[in-house]
């Protein structure tokens, strides 16, 4: 099974992210958005496996199951086993999953902008409520290596998902949102 290995990071500026990225000759690969509905199962607690639809439009969509690999103290990096599949029809995917007894337990929209540099992926996701992160996508060799390159930090929240950062934003802020989507 596939395994991702990611980091994540605050920007506070997307286009001098974005200029880094240019001056460091990252390939722009695509922007889109993306809605991803996470089902639960078995209490719907998405640390330790996740269940997503991620629909790109009408006649694309993703469905991935994810698993965290190894121990419950990631420290800088999130290490998961993935399988993913693309779906012709998210729309009757998603009635499949509902006929089920899949539950919806959150959904999350993003704007997604993918670049590749030194065979890593680079993301630059703007998000509702807590706006802008790149995340590194590769070996933990090549996060360390393009973190320093981008002039990045690895700080505490590196390991973490959006959905557990869009709590943390709830907490600090009051926030009532069940979802994390653009208004």
């Amino acid at each position: 099974m596939p395994l991702e290995i990611e980091a994540k990071f605050k920007i506070s500026s997307p286009g001098a992210f974005r200029r880094t990225l240019k001056k460091n000759r990252a390939v722009f690969v695509s922007r889109r958005f993306e809605r991803d509905i996470y089902y639960s199962f078995g209490g719907g607690d998405f640390r330790d496996t996740v269940i997503r639809l991620r629909s790109l439009d009408k006649n694309k969509g993703i469905f991935t199951v994810k698993f965290r690999k190894g121990n419950k103290n990631r420290g800088k990096f999130k290490v998961r086993e993935e399988i993913e599949t693309i779906i012709p029809a998210p729309a009757d995917f998603e009635m499949i999953l509902r006929k089920l007894h899949f539950k919806e337990a959150f959904r999350k929209e993003k704007v997604r902008e993918t670049y590749k540099l030194c065979g890593a992926k680079v993301l630059l996701d703007k998000m509702p409520y807590i706006g802008w992160y790149a995340e590194i996508e590769g070996s933990k060799d090549k996060i360390v290596g393009l973190t320093k390159k981008l002039g990045l930090v690895m700080d505490k929240d590196a390991d973490k998902t959006y959905n557990e950062l869009f709590e943390e934003y709830k907490l600090l802020t009051g926030a009532k949102a069940k979802n994390m989507v653009f208004k």
